[in-house]
């Protein structure tokens, strides 16, 4: 019972703190976008009378596509863009992926050539900085106050609001997505001359129920997985997809350096731990980090610690002893990593992605 109702606490912390900000109006779903360029087609002739006339023609063709997906009204959202044409236009015999991002708890994580980091999400940090405004006009007024509304505009099936920014920029906007992008080239003096690029949505689709996970793809769970984790990354690992980690049994479970682990501890506090290292030449000495956390999600016991085979660890208070004591949360043995349980609650889970 004691188990079910921290479980349950976790979960109604988890939702308030998802609903702080609802980026749409739509609570999930899927946009195809495709972004335009233009090349310039030139020709001319000599007319009847001798004058060489020159005619110039803006030719659009499909540089990128690009799919969008989010849940929870953009509080979490995925894309992935691919290359489709040559500058020029000439097309590509196949889509190429350039780049894949996923906006999570505060940071856009993005993969790029096979390599994986992170920036903060700006957009985010701003709305949440203002929030009572971004409550009453919503993210897009909120970031493009001198936007105005010039009217009503259809894109893939969804009436829109078109709103003129400047002379570079227009948008239309539905639910709070952007359903089209508009740049313009100007002259000196800010007068439009030509299209220059627009991204357009060409497929919606919304009230997607998406499969666990989804949006945690496997070069996410590689990124440094220890320091990626915060309390609702930990709860829904432990009771959200089982099959992104491995349990310990009785006996414990085998563990190597760099690999992490998500826990209960007796306190029925979550947490979490990364093996920094295993001195075979100091009798098989344990060295990791860890990180226990309050309910309400603020750190409760957080520090590095050099356990010695056959010593016992408090992840609560980072307490060792060489004998049991209350509270303890597992024995370190050398080769396993043994969690010998005193209280069903207590849990160890080595997430999987993380295994070396």
């Amino acid at each position: 019972m004691k188990h079910c109702i921290f479980f349950i606490a976790i979960f109604l912390s988890i939702a308030a703190n998802a609903q702080q900000f609802k980026r749409y109006r739509v609570k999930s779903g899927y946009i195809q976008y495709q972004t335009i360029h233009f090349s310039l087609h030139s020709e001319s002739h000599i007319d009847t009378n001798g004058e060489i006339v020159s005619k110039s023609e803006q030719i659009p063709y499909v540089a990128k596509i690009r799919d969008y997906y989010w849940d929870n009204y953009g509080n979490i959202s995925r894309d992935i863009i691919y290359k489709t044409a040559d500058i020029g236009g000439k097309p590509l015999p196949e889509k190429e992926k350039i780049i894949e991002r996923l906006w999570l708890d505060g940071r856009m994580y993005y993969q790029k050539n096979g390599k994986v980091d992170f920036d903060p999400d700006h957009v985010r940090d701003e709305c949440m900085a203002k929030k009572s405004l971004l409550k009453k006009v919503g993210w897009f007024k909120l970031l493009y106050p001198n936007a105005k509304p010039v009217g009503k505009e259809k894109v893939a099936g969804k009436k829109g609001i078109r709103y003129y920014e400047n002379a570079y920029s227009e948008y239309v906007v539905w639910k709070g997505l952007i359903l089209r992008n508009i740049s313009f080239f100007t002259n000196r003096t800010g007068e439009r001359k030509g299209d220059e690029s627009e991204e357009i949505a060409i497929k919606i689709q919304t009230r997607i129920d998406f499969k666990p996970y989804f949006f945690y793809p496997l070069w996410y769970q590689k990124f440094t997985p220890y320091y990626l984790l915060n309390t609702n990354r930990i709860t829904e690992l432990i009771y959200g997809n089982p099959d992104l980690t491995k349990q310990a049994g009785d006996s414990g479970i085998i563990v190597h350096k760099k690999e992490t682990v998500v826990y209960v501890t007796s306190d029925m506090k979550l947490g979490k731990l990364s093996v920094v290292d295993i001195a075979p030449k100091n009798s098989n000495q344990l060295t990791i980090i860890y990180e226990t956390y309050n309910n309400n999600g603020s750190v409760a016991s957080s520090d590095q610690l050099k356990i010695d085979t056959g010593f016992y660890c408090d992840l609560d208070s980072g307490r060792l002893c060489d004998k049991p004591f209350s509270g303890w949360d597992f024995q370190w043995q050398g080769k396993p990593f043994a969690i010998l349980q005193q209280d069903k609650a207590l849990e160890f889970y080595l997430i999987k992605s993380s295994i070396k």
